[in-house]
């Protein structure tokens, strides 16, 4: 089964998640993701209320953990 983590902060509970699957030992490294479409759809939100432009418009990735210092909206022209 692939598990999906998208509980905030992703950044924290994945690796706990990892943990917990290592003691009961189902670790896969393959099947545990992160799921942060939630910073993406905010990134998306707020350019586009900023720019006046719909939402369905815009494109902005987001790298980096969940946590204010670590997240990072990548913008370009």
């Amino acid at each position: 089964a692939l598990v999906n983590m998208i509980s905030n902060p992703v950044n924290s509970t994945v690796p706990i998640a990892a943990e917990v699957f290592k003691k009961a030992g189902t670790y896969n490294e393959k099947k545990l993701f992160g799921v942060t479409m939630l910073d993406v759809v905010r990134a998306k939100t707020f350019y586009a209320a900023k720019a006046g432009v719909p939402v369905e418009e815009v494109n902005i990735p987001v790298v980096g953990g969940h946590a204010g210092v670590t997240i990072l909206p990548l913008f370009s022209q």
